[in-house]
């Protein structure tokens, strides 16, 4: 749908530019049913209470600032574990060592996991059965994480940048992070973790009506 209108946007002039359009597309997969299925993420079985960061580990994308803010919400929750999904591709060395340095240091070592390169076949579970998806960053445009979280019905909490407020003020605008602070992202993840399910199927309406427009 999205690629057919930027098709109908770019004709007359700008046709024989040198433009490519690169749609924001959310595949079918993310719509499809619940699998009944105890989760699990190729092997490894998903934790029972979970939020998830699913990106880069790049300064860029607040994965630091995360975890300090799960440092500080780790005591109100102690079941709660962080699962972080990343790519091999842009892979900052030096920023996970800071990562996991903080970790160690904070004693929160058996409540992170780490997954890297998570299929997309696989990232459907992680999503869906999350308490909510997580991304901080500095800086995005109109990224796929938040489009794919939604259409499996999880709530995104997502930094004030590109797209993101306009996307997640349609499903509640206490979503919107200002900034990513630490003590910001703990208020955010405390606001999510202490809702109740009425508000979570509402949520979860809205999450997949909002996605399908990227269908």
């Amino acid at each position: 749908h999205n690629l057919f209108f930027l098709k109908n946007l770019l004709k007359g002039n700008l046709a024989a530019t040198k433009i490519q359009i690169v749609p924001n597309i959310v595949a079918d997969i993310f719509f499809e049913p619940p699998d009944k299925k105890s989760p699990k993420v190729g092997k490894i079985e998903l934790p029972m209470k979970y939020i998830l960061f699913c990106g880069r580990l790049t300064p860029v994308k607040g994965a630091k600032e995360l975890i300090q803010a799960f440092v500080l919400i780790k005591s109100l929750f102690p079941t709660l574990k962080l699962v972080i999904a990343y790519p091999s591709v842009q892979y900052d060395q030096s920023y996970f060592k800071e990562i996991k340095q903080i970790i160690l240091t904070s004693n929160i070592r058996r409540s992170v996991v780490f997954l890297r390169d998570v299929s997309q076949k696989d990232l459907v579970p992680l999503y869906r059965n999350a308490k909510c998806t997580i991304l901080p960053s500095a800086f995005e445009m109109s990224p796929l994480v938040v489009l794919e979280s939604l259409a499996c019905g999880t709530p995104v909490i997502a930094t004030d940048t590109g797209d993101i407020a306009q996307t997640l003020s349609y499903i509640d605008p206490q979503l919107v992070l200002h900034n990513n602070h630490p003590k910001t992202i703990m208020a955010k993840l405390l606001y999510v973790l202490k809702q109740n399910k009425q508000w979570r199927e509402h949520i979860k309406r809205r999450a997949i009506t909002i996605s399908t427009k990227h269908q």
